[in-house]
């Protein structure tokens, strides 16, 4: 599975919030605010759904309250197959002291908030990335083994680094 721009920019937020299509180096940039990540690591038509501001979007329009979202959500499909699905990951690059903040509670709430503004137009990729710097991934690793100790579900969160996602979906 490689990614999508079609199956990223077709998908009904991206369409519904077209303002909220953003190129990753970007995100990256506004993620970072440690300027841990050299960029450009992506080219400039690999793009995302800003989830985070489809959020501030939809929550001003409603007058309610913002409900935490995943950061981003990018479309990928099959080399040679017609299997699509929307990724959604959370960047958490600007821990500097170990990954104390990273909680159970705003993990679940901010993927059942994101699957239900998804929807299911684009089936969604079964696994949930967490992205840190070099430096603290081992520790997010271990503490996300700690949040879900049955095999099966931890399988389906995983902390990497931003590299490991590039090569994982970008790098042809």
């Amino acid at each position: 599975m490689r990614y999508c721009k079609t199956t990223t920019e077709n998908h009904s937020l991206a369409i519904d919030f077209p303002n909220c299509i953003e190129a990753f180096d970007t995100i990256i940039a506004n993620e970072d605010e440690n300027h841990i990540i050299a960029t450009p690591l992506f080219s400039d038509d690999e793009t995302a759904i800003n989830l985070d501001a489809v959020e501030r979007i939809a929550a001003n329009n409603q007058a309610r309250d913002l409900n935490k979202s995943i950061d981003i959500a990018f479309g990928i499909s099959g080399i040679e197959t017609n299997e699509r699905y929307i990724v959604m990951t959370e960047f958490k690059l600007n821990y500097q002291n170990g990954v104390r903040n990273f909680k159970l509670k705003d993990i679940n709430e901010k993927m059942i908030n994101s699957r239900n503004v998804l929807g299911n137009n684009v089936s969604i990729y079964p696994v949930c990335f967490f992205v840190f710097s070099d430096n603290h991934v081992n520790e997010a690793i271990n503490k996300l083994s700690r949040f879900y100790p049955d095999p099966e579900v931890r399988k389906t969160k995983l902390a990497i680094t931003i590299h490991s996602l590039r090569s994982s979906f970008f790098e042809h």
